[in-house]
């Protein structure tokens, strides 16, 4: 790996590798190769938190001003959901202060209890744009001290992201039948198997490369009797405990498991990066071979 770094470097050619990152993602290597295996209603084993680090600042601004500061705080990259912008919470209220000797209030005086009409405006915030859309609201702002609070909110988990893929059979599958409609789908030259050919499977956990203990441990409902693993590699001691537990598995290779992404990713890449070009390397093989 280091020589082909380096050499690429020397070639001015830039190399960007998420590996770990599309097996987790929505249609990445796991769903495509659930897709493959005929698997429905697939779900993660382990399902991950997807989308921005963002935060939620409020502010308290005098109703005149309130269009003001909205604006500034959206220009500054604050207020976008999804596909919408400039979006913001607006409740009106009543806010207090009480203004020392050393203030100079824009609203009310000093040295006596105020009441002022306050809008409190909420926004959403990327994290990495709090400090300059806190300093928007502080320019646009016409108090000498405006009060900003600033939350992190938690992300959700995602239901179709995360860690390996955990699905149905339409109708019961024989093991044999599975392995060979795999085999011949992936390009595997070097295909294994757990378990008697003919057993009859329900469900199937998909976890490309090697899943290693993942669908015993990851899954919400681990696997056991009728249940089926696609894999790439499976370690002795792993094999031991497939059988152990009657769980039939599938290992089609490191290489022929993750490989069957390239063309729909490339398909997607070309569909988002207009004008360039993308293209699955026919230099690629399988490090394995057969005798």
């Amino acid at each position: 790996q280091e020589g082909v770094v380096a050499e690429a470097m020397a070639c001015g050619i830039s190399i960007y590798s998420p590996h770990t990152a599309l097996d987790s993602a929505v249609g990445g290597t796991n769903d495509v190769l659930a897709a493959i295996a005929g698997l429905e209603d697939v779900r993660p084993f382990q399902a991950v938190a997807v989308g921005p680090v963002e935060c939620k600042l409020v502010v308290f601004v005098p109703p005149g001003d309130v269009d003001r500061v909205a604006d500034a705080v959206f220009d500054a990259g604050a207020g976008r959901i999804g596909a919408y912008e400039k979006c913001s919470y607006r409740l009106r209220g009543e806010g207090t202060f009480f203004g020392t000797e050393a203030t100079d209030p824009v609203v009310g005086r000093r040295g006596r209890l105020e009441r002022v009409d306050e809008i409190r405006l909420e926004v959403i915030v990327p994290k990495n744009r709090m400090n300059d859309v806190a300093a928007a609201v502080r320019r646009a702002h016409s108090y000498e001290e405006p009060a900003i609070d600033v939350d992190p909110l938690e992300r959700l988990p995602s239901d179709k992201a995360g860690q390996g893929r955990v699905g149905g059979f339409g109708r019961p599958v024989s093991l044999g039948a599975l392995a060979r409609a795999l085999k011949v789908k992936t390009r595997a030259s070097n295909t294994v198997t757990i378990g008697k050919p003919g057993m009859k499977l329900r469900r199937g956990f998909v976890c490309v490369g090697a899943a290693g203990s993942l669908p015993f441990e990851s899954a919400g409902e681990p696997c056991g009797q009728g249940d089926v693993v696609v894999t790439g590699e499976i370690r002795h001691h792993d094999a031991l405990r497939y059988r152990r537990c009657g769980v039939s598995a599938v290992a089609l290779g490191h290489w022929a498991s993750e490989r069957p992404v390239l063309g729909p990713l490339a398909k997607r890449l070309g569909a988002l990066l207009r004008g360039v070009a993308v293209s699955v390397s026919r230099a690629d093989r399988d490090p394995f071979g057969s005798v």
